[in-house]
């Protein structure tokens, strides 16, 4: 037993040498003094303070070189030395606990030889000459024999030191090009080589599929790596991606497609909604998504990190909620150790920006959306230490929670010390962190929730809990203390004075531009080289407007304020610019505006002689208003999920009701507000204002449709040719004029008069490009399908716009072929030409009636001409569309199949009147194409079925005109 103890001492004290040693050479325990030294020489000192101990292993090898390079090779060098002795020694004795201490040092040493053992003696082989490379490749594959030792120790029952785990999970990609280097190498030249080979296939093999991907696709990149070690590569990226399910390994290492996470997004919010009880649909989300949140999952379906992931990208899809918003429902259970995750990140060198920019905003957004009854109970929770803390543990460090742990009790030195300057730090490791807690709370700038929490600590001290647990009692006085003092104080100056920098900036950047754009020549092309330089400082003055209003939520903006409305302009028109940062931030602070504005009229309300209900609802119209001026994407869409809900109770309930909903007065203001969010470029955010349009359409129907008809086919922002930065916005307007027009139905007769005028003034106007035109011929066509009689007023109007279009704008099928056959000459046509074709018949006038005039003599021989001119190819009016948004050529085919679109739609009503009329259906005013023009109709729609260059408008005509045929024979025999 002594001899045991003996041997132990021996060991130990000679790892503590060893440690100390490592420690003088990667620089903790020495320094020099006077001025600053150059690297050489704290290399050299540090190399020279080996000698004092007693290592002959190292001792005998330090001979200090004269260049810099060989200098920090030797550091390096001995470095290794020095970690291949600990590592022998931790191997004997694998029950021996390395302290945290020792490890952060042993890290540091690892990357010293890494860098300038490794790397160098990988790079000296790579890039020798041929007389030096055999001295190369003897010192390469010396270092890396010895290297293989350290993580693939022998015998293979022997367990892997602290050292073979950090340099293979922390430099396991810098491993790989002297491995790949060496082991490809031709047969007989290393005769280590399989060994090596064996040992990169292990390596790879502890990594996942993506993360090998990327490693192997890294080093791919390095120069003067051996033309076998690239081909080695390219061998085993294919065997990654070739074999079964490898594909599919790459696709769960990216993020899915957008269709499949709204379905997921979608399925989830249902099963929270309706079953949020059930205690299945609970196990099995906490078995899945919430499994590394668990201290007793031993093999988790997500790490932590990536459950963030799949939770913000469930969070981003998921559809508007009335009530509770997903995020809230998602986040409740695991929101305590998700607190304590942030601080691991937070207080960790090592992470990753975007993984803790991520978990900060998944926090946030939690906690400025739930109510404040929910926050304060789950922030008293994580006082209380119920939120755990996270560690890195086991064989592959990775993230592990911990529900309990022991806490130090504090020495009495250490209370006895304890003055107002070490309360702003956390000098006793308390459990949160009260500086860390209370500056997240103030973060989300929500003073209900400080102030409840103030009183909630303060009467827990009143009471006197916890009498037992005094480091609890401790946390408690210095989260009280950061509160009094992180009180909310003026951090970004008076917005008035906001309010008037950016009017001057925006006002001055105009000026400039438009005397610029007067000394110009008429024919410059060339934009300014300033332009870039100007957006980005009216990007910071907005973004300045914009902290200053949020660190004073309180603030109104009055209407005598001379900024305000030019202000308003400005940022409109900005809202267009070329830079999308700019315009995305404008967007963001006419947003903000407009609520403070309507904020502000809301205040002005007298409120005592309101009832409860409109109480409630100012309540709720507040709280919304403030959600629309959060920086945080869902926190702004909640916002206007809370306006549509007011709008609703209105719309269902009207002014008397118990229900809340909104003053009427306010509602131009709304309206500002969703009109304003439709032209945002965030999906999520255009999705829920154009839900709120609809509710505000079913209620004011003729005030939203002027706003939207004004934007989409009035107003113009930019002068000569449309940006494609204003047509996005008219196009997103246009998708929701057309939701509009689909919810309202019937009822929008009303608002024909304001709708259609604009939509042929759009339809004749050949500068437009000609992708708005087919928008306009869209809501056009919406509105014949879901209102006819609504618009029967502009029908025929209407008509005779199409048939122009198809008339004027068609491209004959020669015409196509020898343009193209110009452009590839040696290049024939496949498929039917016009040649093989019977002559067209189909031009003179004819009758409804006449069967044989409408189907022509090639119907009679059963001759399809759907089956005939099927596309060959991309048709050119699709590809210059798609190249050329803002083009306004007029003789690209999706305009006319979009004009035969609104055909068809009309005479598909006109069959089912007659039909209706067979069966004794009234369904107002007479049926049949009596107001259609049907022989001019008739004779383009059949031309342009056999002659026109595109295949679909062929198809689509060939339809319209069976379609005629139909109404005929309807009329005719009474029906089918």
């Amino acid at each position: 037993m002594a001899v045991a103890q003996k041997i132990d001492v021996s060991m130990s004290s000679r790892l503590g040498l060893l440690m100390d040693a490592v420690r003088v050479l990667s620089g903790s325990r020495t320094s020099l003094d006077g001025p600053k030294h150059s690297l050489e020489q704290v290399l050299e000192s540090r190399l020279a303070r080996l000698n004092e101990f007693d290592i002959p292993e190292i001792a005998n090898h330090i001979t200090l070189p004269g260049k810099p390079n060989e200098l920090r090779h030797l550091t390096g060098s001995t470095e290794f030395r020095l970690l291949q002795e600990i590592d022998k020694i931790l191997c004997e004795d694998p029950n021996y606990e390395v302290s945290m201490n020792d490890q952060a040092a042993l890290r540091a040493a690892v990357s010293v030889a890494v860098r300038w053992k490794i790397d160098t003696d990988t790079n000296n082989f790579n890039a020798a000459t041929s007389q030096a490379r055999n001295a190369a490749l003897q010192q390469l594959t010396a270092t890396v024999n010895e290297l293989l030792k350290i993580i693939f120790p022998e015998p293979a029952t022997t367990n892997r030191s602290i050292i073979g785990t950090i340099l293979l999970h922390q430099h396991g990609l810098d491993l790989l090009p002297p491995l790949l280097s060496l082991g490809w190498l031709p047969p007989g030249v290393v005769e280590e080589g399989p060994q090596i080979r064996a040992a990169t296939l292990r390596i790879l093999s502890s990594f996942s599929l993506s993360e090998s991907i990327h490693m192997l696709g890294v080093v791919l990149n390095i120069p003067h790596l051996p033309v076998t070690a690239r081909n080695a590569i390219r061998y085993l990226l294919t065997r990654r991606i070739l074999p079964q399910n490898g594909l599919l390994g790459l696709l769960e290492a990216e993020t899915a497609s957008p269709v499949f996470q709204r379905a997921c997004a979608y399925t989830l919010s249902r099963l929270i909604n309706i079953s949020s009880s059930d205690p299945v649909v609970l196990s099995t989300i906490n078995a899945t998504l919430y499994s590394s949140f668990s201290e007793d999952s031993s093999s988790p379906s997500f790490p932590p990190l990536q459950t963030l992931v799949i939770v913000s990208n469930l969070v981003a899809m998921a559809p508007p909620s009335p009530d509770a918003p997903l995020i809230t429902k998602v986040l409740m259970p695991i929101i305590e150790k998700l607190y304590s995750l942030l601080y691991f990140l937070d207080k960790r060198l090592t992470s990753d920006p975007a993984e803790t920019a991520l978990c900060r905003s998944l926090v946030q957004s939690w906690m400025k959306i739930s109510t404040e009854t929910e926050v304060i109970q789950k922030l008293w929770s994580i006082v209380l230490g119920n939120g755990g803390r996270w560690i890195v543990a086991g064989e592959n460090l990775t993230l592990q929670w911990q529900r309990e742990f022991e806490t130090p009790l504090p020495l009495l030195n250490q209370l006895a010390n304890l003055d107002l300057d070490a309360m702003d730090e956390n000098s006793l490791n308390l459990v949160p962190d009260p500086i860390h807690l209370v500056e997240l709370i103030h973060s989300v700038n929500r003073q209900g929730i400080v102030s409840q929490l103030f009183t909630r600590i303060l009467s827990a001290e009143l009471e006197e809990v916890d009498q037992d647990e005094p480091t609890r009692k401790l946390l408690r006085m210095q989260i009280l203390y950061q509160l009094q003092k992180r009180m909310p104080s003026s951090l970004f100056g008076d917005p008035t004075q906001a309010l008037a920098f950016v009017d001057h900036a925006i006002a001055l950047s105009r000026r400039k531009t438009e005397s610029e754009d007067n000394h110009q020549e008429p024919l410059r092309i060339v934009s300014n080289a300033n332009e870039e330089d100007e957006a980005q400082i009216l990007h910071t003055a907005i973004e300045y407007l914009l902290a200053s209003l949020e660190a004073h939520p309180k603030y109104t903006i009055p209407d005598t304020n001379p900024h305000v409305s030019r202000l308003t302009e400005y940022l409109k028109a900005l809202s267009f610019h070329s830079s999308q940062n700019l315009r995305q931030v404008a967007r963001e602070a006419s947003l903000v505006l407009t609520a403070k504005r309507a904020s502000a009229s809301s205040s002005t309300r007298e409120q005592s002689t309101e009832s409860t209900s409109e109480k409630e609802s100012q309540k709720m119209y507040q709280e919304a208003l403030a959600m629309l001026q959060d920086p945080l994407l869902p926190v702004r869409a909640q916002g206007l999920a809370t306006l549509r809900r007011l709008i609703e109770g209105l719309a269902r309930h009207g002014t008397r009701s118990s229900e809340p909903s909104v003053d009427r007065a306010l509602i131009p203001a709304i309206l500002d507000i969703f009109v304003n969010s439709i032209q945002d470029e965030d999906s999520f955010i255009f999705l829920n204002a154009v839900q709120g349009l609809i509710a505000m359409a079913q209620q004011y129907g003729r005030d939203v449709f002027k706003r939207l008809i004004a934007i989409y086919g009035i107003e113009r922002h930019t002068r000569g040719i449309m940006t494609r930065q204003e047509l996005d916005v008219k196009l997103r307007v246009g998708e929701a004029l057309a939701e509009v027009v689909g919810k309202t139905g019937e009822s929008m007769g009303g608002y024909a008069d304001l709708l259609l005028p604009v939509i042929l003034a759009m339809l004749r106007d050949r500068d437009l490009p000609v992708t708005l035109r087919v928008s306009a011929i869209s809501i056009a066509s919406k509105a014949e399908a879901v209102a006819p009689f609504a618009i029967h007023q502009y029908e025929a109007e209407l008509t005779g716009a199409m048939l122009d279009i198809l008339e004027l704008e068609h491209i004959r099928r020669t015409e196509a072929i020898s343009q193209r056959q110009k452009e590839n000459p040696g290049i024939e046509e496949s498929g039917p030409t016009v040649s093989t074709l019977k002559k067209d018949n189909m031009t003179g006038a004819r009758s409804i009636l006449d069967e044989e005039a409408l189907n022509g003599e090639e119907a009679t021989k059963g001759v399809d001409n759907r089956q005939l001119y099927q596309p060959q190819r991309a048709e050119l009016g699709d590809i210059e569309m798609d190249t050329n948004p803002t083009g306004a050529n007029a003789k690209m085919a999706p305009l006319r199949r979009s004009a035969i679109h609104f055909l068809r739609t009309v005479l598909q009503r006109h069959l089912q009147t007659v039909v209706d009329q067979d069966k004794r259906v009234y369904t107002g005013g007479g049926g049949g194409l009596r107001e259609f023009p049907v022989r001019r109709a008739s004779a383009i729609l059949g031309y342009l079925s056999l002659h026109d260059a595109d295949g679909m408008v062929n198809v689509m005509a060939s339809e319209a005109v069976d379609l005629i045929s139909e109404i005929g024979k309807a009329r005719l025999f009474g029906g089918y």
